[in-house]
């Protein structure tokens, strides 16, 4: 105030000088015209005495948002913010408390932008503490942690530091570790509010809801009202809502009465602080979850005016919203182009709309999957560019340049059943006759390599792929993802094992199909999460030919920039557990990787389905082969609707096809064409 008042001091007495200057030089005996000078001269003189008595410098500024922040008003907090570095550009307090502010909004790209520049200015501890928790939360571990390692090397045994440190272990996957961690920084520092809300959400990762619930009461006596702890809170009650609900969970469906306790508990957090993001986004949650996107659309609606960039919230309203999902879609790949699952999402939600493939809005992605794969070529990416070749396709099938760059692909690599299964769809596609000759071609050529010692007459059934289905997977925090994630990550995983065309997968639309049927028969809830019992159903649902032998089930849960994906194969005919895998992935094109993983893992552990193509005395060719890692020691199984009724030994083995005898000479009477053919385990 003193400071203020020797400036307001000054700028009179400067100006008071003018004054009597300007009426000296007033050689006029005019009396009427320097009565006019002198009051314009007054008036000037309060205009200034008043601009510099109310207009507030960046410090009364900075004070106004922060007192803003303590009546929870966010977005007035942050236009006084902005304002106080309008007024001074480089007061870094400010750019501080702006930057903390954005992180809360949601705004990680501006929050880290502003809190780089006031360390610039002003290297500090406290700053730097805040930059480190803006990168976590962006998924910028590696850069945060260069920053934390930093000021640990000086403060060896700073706590906030520890804390920090502990949660880069926490996202980077190693819970266990960040445990130990936690646990010693609250021995020493029992007050410390991030330790505790830390070690609570490490323990729910780990599935260890009694030791989560004691440190977050913990947490809870530190600061009652603290966003955090409200967020933590709140998945806590979720899951023992969750293990007091009926084991039918995903039976029946999920009503909004089953989380009556949590959506209490948001309530009064709410009523605290209205504009609270985590308090309105999990209430969503509950709400797209209950299947009550009506009631979801105005807490999204509250998070979007605080920041309309808010990345979870545009996607539940895409979600909700279908008439105008395409455009926020599109807004949130302006924002985050490189999120893979926004990407495969907004494709989805494309089919979904207009039902049909050829409709613009398709192609015209389709096509742009196209140009990216020979951009990507050029540069010799060949597998990131075979990618985007087969996103195109799955737009778009009938698109036959990606057909043609296949082609030219797997003739390159030498691998001709993949060549001639393309070449079978441009020759159907274009009728030209450049690919009746080449298919024509191929067709002997394939005859003389897989059958040069057996006459087969039917060249299309060499091989009979296994037929295999994946279920939906479910979360495993049931509040913790994005809606639909499990369905794009079944779908993902599913288009992976067609490209390897060693697995007969439905397709999406009978994918969709079961989907429904599934529905209406009320053994699923939203289209979404299944249990184990509708496995035992599926022989009901599927007709004929399309039953599945096995079938992939799982969970998935996210980690910083990617997922992590419990997965198991189920065998239809035993009902028994067949393998059990947990696979992750993380960074930029973490989808491609986990479903290429999962399929990988999928194609290892099924062994390959044969059938009888042909019955010649006491001889039968089966379409299995040295390639499907069959041995001539090796013993067969003959079955029939799931029923094992001949045993085989084999008497000659090529790489494709092998011919084999009953080991029972009155079982070669039981078998018939296009029986199904195992290997003995």
């Amino acid at each position: 105030m003193l400071y203020r008042a020797k400036n307001k001091l000054k700028a009179t007495v400067k100006f008071t000088g003018i004054f009597s200057k300007i009426t000296q030089k007033i050689n006029t005996r005019n009396i009427f015209l320097r009565i006019s000078i002198c009051l314009v001269l007054f008036i000037s003189l309060s205009t200034v005495n008043w601009f510099l008595t109310a207009a507030p410098n960046a410090s009364q500024l900075k004070e106004r948002a922060d007192a803003e922040i303590i009546a929870r008003n966010l977005t007035s907090a942050i236009e006084y913010y902005r304002q106080s570095l309008t007024v001074n550009p480089n007061f870094a307090p400010a750019m501080v408390g702006l930057g903390v502010i954005l992180r809360r909004t949601g705004s990680l790209a501006e929050s880290e932008i502003w809190l780089e520049r006031a360390l610039k200015l002003d290297n500090n501890a406290k700053t730097a503490y805040e930059l480190a928790r803006t990168r976590i939360e962006n998924g910028r571990l590696d850069s945060a942690n260069s920053l934390v390692q930093k000021y640990l090397k000086q403060k060896p045994y700073d706590p906030d530091f520890n804390v920090l440190n502990a949660e880069i272990l926490m996202k980077k996957n190693r819970v266990e570790l960040a445990i130990r961690r936690l646990q010693n920084i609250v021995r020493g520092n029992p007050d410390s509010l991030r330790a505790w809300l830390a070690l609570s959400r490490c323990y729910r990762i780990k599935n260890n809801s009694a030791r989560a619930a004691a440190a977050l009461r913990k947490a809870v006596l530190i600061s009652p009202e603290d966003s955090e702890v409200i967020r933590e809170s709140s998945y806590l009650i979720l899951e023992k809502q969750l293990q007091n609900l009926s084991s039918d969970l995903y039976l029946n469906p999920v009503n909004q009465s089953d989380f009556s306790e949590t959506l209490r508990e948001l309530s009064q957090s709410r009523a605290l602080d209205p504009e609270n993001v985590d308090a309105n986004l999990m209430t969503a949650k509950v709400y797209t979850l209950t299947g009550e996107c009506e009631a979801a659309l105005p807490f999204i609606d509250n998070i979007l005016r605080v920041n309309q960039n808010h990345e979870d919230a545009l996607y539940y309203k895409a979600y909700c919203e279908g008439d105008n999902s395409e455009q926020i879609f599109e807004k949130l790949l302006t924002l985050n182009s490189n999120n893979e699952l926004l990407r495969f999402a907004y494709q989805r939600e494309l089919l979904r709309k207009y039902n049909r493939r050829e409709h613009p809005a398709i192609t015209s992605q389709a096509r742009h999957h196209f140009q990216l794969a020979e951009t990507l070529m050029k540069s010799s990416l060949i597998d990131q560019a075979m990618d985007e070749v087969f996103w195109s396709i799955y737009l778009f099938p009938a698109f036959v340049p990606p057909h043609e760059t296949l082609l030219r692909h797997y003739r390159a690599s030498g691998d001709i059943d993949l060549t001639f299964g393309h070449l079978n769809f441009l020759y159907r596609q274009t009728k030209e006759n450049k690919y009746r000759d080449m298919l024509e071609q191929l067709v002997e050529v394939r005859r003389k390599r897989l059958a040069y010692k057996f006459s087969i007459q039917n060249i299309d059934k060499e091989r009979n792929p296994t037929p295999f289905f994946i279920f939906d997977l479910k979360p495993a925090s049931l509040l913790s993802e994005l809606p639909g994630t499990g369905r794009i990550l079944a779908e993902r995983f599913t288009y992976s094992l067609e490209r390897k065309g060693r697995l007969n997968t439905l397709d999406a639309k009978q994918r969709e199909q079961i989907h429904q049927i599934y529905k209406e028969k009320g053994a699923v809830d939203e289209g979404s999460f299944y249990a184990a019992d509708a496995l035992s159903n599926l022989r009901k649902v599927l007709p004929g030919s399309n039953v599945p032998r096995y079938v992939g089930e799982g969970t998935f849960s996210r980690i910083y920039d990617g997922v992590q994906v419990n997965f198991s194969i189920i065998d239809l005919n035993t009902g028994n557990v067949l393998a059990r895998t947990t696979k992750s992935a993380s960074g930029k094109g973490y989808l491609r990787q986990i479903a290429v993983t999962i399929s990988s893992f999928v194609y290892d552990k099924i062994p390959w389905q044969g059938s009888v193509i042909r019955i010649s005395g006491s001889n039968l060719l089966i379409n299995l082969g040295k390639i499907d890692g069959i041995s001539p020691k090796d013993r067969l199984l003959i079955m029939r609707n799931g029923k094992v009724f001949a045993e085989l030994k084999i008497s000659q083995l090529e790489p494709r096809l092998l011919l084999a005898q009953t080991v029972n000479p009155d079982d070669i009477y039981k078998i018939r064409l296009n029986d199904i053919a195992v290997k003995k385990k």
